[in-house]
């Protein structure tokens, strides 16, 4: 969502001094953008008397006759935004107002066919995106997802891939969701079982897992193969089929 620059500053007065000054029509497009970024249902100019974030102006703003609200006869632009902060969560930069995102989401999924080879972990190079509103999922170079609050996500990652040839030996892959770029630190795990001599074989594995978050962290998926394994796993699904995916939603921010 892109965020106007509110060229009221903290402090300010509106009345009818500091329209003029200033410009009714600034000020007015500045708080129907601040309706429409905070979600409220108001309407500047309705002729009615607006509620913003426990506030009300007694007149529409429409014209020069604002009907201020504090005890000198004047809005405060100040207490307003602090007021609008306390109650809306709304994070102040320097430039204006910038909320946190709403709907964090995504669901990623392999763009293009991977191997695995054997005595290595290997992140899954979730390439395509099917959506991710808020951008916090990096399918381009680290391939991970980027927690952009603290708090607790529901995550959830599907793998399914054939060996390359016919085992010779039966081994164990893993299926590892990490964070931070390391492999060994996990916050969820599958395995499955490679079948000695049977060629053709389609085997899968699955991670669902609630976990906590920092706003620093980032997660990322692993398939360990251990130096018992006698070829290569290949996934070949390049389109969003729900055979290669990666997803996570955020429960409640902490």
């Amino acid at each position: 969502m892109a965020h106007t620059s509110y060229t009221w500053s903290t402090g300010d007065t509106i009345n009818a001094a500091t329209v003029g000054t200033k410009g009714m029509n600034n000020l007015e497009a500045q708080y129907s953008q601040a309706v429409t970024d905070f979600g409220l249902n108001q309407a500047v100019g309705s002729g009615s008397s607006p509620s913003f974030a426990g506030l009300t102006l007694t007149g529409a703003l429409t014209s020069n006759s604002v009907t201020p609200i504090d005890a000198s006869g004047n809005l405060v632009v100040g207490a307003a935004k602090n007021l609008i902060a306390n109650s809306l969560n709304i994070i102040e930069g320097n430039t204006g107002y910038n909320r946190e995102p709403k709907n964090v989401m995504f669901r990623a999924y392999t763009g293009a066919s991977q191997s695995f080879p054997s005595n290595a972990a290997t992140k899954v190079t979730f390439s395509g995106k099917t959506w991710d509103p808020n951008s916090v999922f990096d399918a381009v170079t680290n391939y991970h997802f980027n927690a952009p609050v603290n708090g607790y996500y529901l995550l959830t990652a599907r793998i399914a891939f054939v060996p390359a040839s016919t085992p010779t030996a039966s081994w164990s892959p893993q299926f590892l969701m990490s964070k931070n770029e390391s492999y060994l630190t996990t916050i969820g795990w599958d395995q499955c079982f490679i079948q000695t001599s049977l060629a053709g074989q389609y085997l899968s594995m699955k991670i669902v897992t609630i976990a906590y978050l920092l706003s620093t962290d980032n997660v990322e998926c692993y398939v360990y193969q251990p130096a018992a394994a006698t070829c290569s796993l290949n996934i070949t699904t390049t389109t969003d089929l729900g055979e290669n995916n990666f997803e996570a939603h955020l429960l409640a921010k902490n």
